[in-house]
């Protein structure tokens, strides 16, 4: 989610202001009314998760995982985004600063992965660490933003003339492709606004988009893509 970027060696444009752009978490959570959405679904999908031992990747504030039982770990390359998640949910989760390949081979239930793919240069790379950090049968939720869809590409448009932000454009086909050890179990769709009409109109969009989600026929156009996926039970 917020805040977290993957480490490269030589860090591109792009990366270098998505760090300058997220270094200010306020900025970004106050005018970021999507991540309501997000933890809706996200609960949805996984259900009671009493007994699971879950991981969220790039957790920024904690928002999208806050809401679900279990044993929590929230790591976050934001020291800022890090101390609004230990704000938010206190002793509930284990915090870490952290890389998202400085993650072990933990044998997490579940992992979540929202908000990352469109700040990451490898995507291949990026689910690997995620693979690495579920158990056998585990279950991660990895949002994109699909750019192959018409409004995907009318957001991608309209991002790239505010020059202040690049997003990496993601496919939901080649993020499939990078996916290695997972099979697909679920899509969910939402999203169907231009690019900062959550700016704009603020927590009025929740419901709406809520209501796309909920509608299938409707949701199937949306460029917000929540993938539900199982890792392999078999390993290397």
């Amino acid at each position: 989610m917020v805040g977290f970027l993957m480490a490269t060696a030589h860090p591109s444009l792009r990366v270098a202001k998505a760090q300058h752009y997220f270094g200010s978490a306020d900025r970004y959570l106050k005018a970021n009314h999507r991540l309501a959405v997000r933890a809706s679904i996200v609960a949805d999908l996984l259900g009671d998760t009493t007994g699971q031992r879950i991981v969220d990747l790039g957790c920024g504030d904690g928002s999208i995982s806050a809401g679900l039982a279990g044993q929590l770990t929230l790591i976050d390359q934001s020291s800022e985004m890090i101390e609004l998640a230990r704000r938010r949910i206190g002793n509930r989760a284990t915090y870490r600063c952290a890389d998202l390949h400085d993650v072990d081979a933990e044998g997490f239930d579940i992992a979540l992965c929202i908000g990352v793919l469109a700040h990451v240069d490898d995507t291949a790379r990026a689910l690997a660490a995620v693979h690495r950090a579920l158990r056998p049968g585990g279950l991660m939720i990895l949002q994109l933003t699909d750019n192959a869809q018409p409004i995907g590409k009318l957001n991608s448009f309209l991002v790239s003339l505010s020059g202040k932000l690049q997003y990496r454009t993601t496919r939901m086909d080649d993020v499939l492709a990078a996916a290695a050890g997972f099979e697909l179990i679920e899509c969910r769709r939402h999203f169907l606004v231009p690019a900062g009409a959550h700016r704009l109109c603020g927590a009025a969009l929740v419901p709406i988009e809520r209501g796309v989600a909920a509608l299938p026929w409707l949701a199937r156009h949306g460029a917000d893509a929540m993938l539900l996926l199982r890792k392999h039970h078999f390993t290397e």
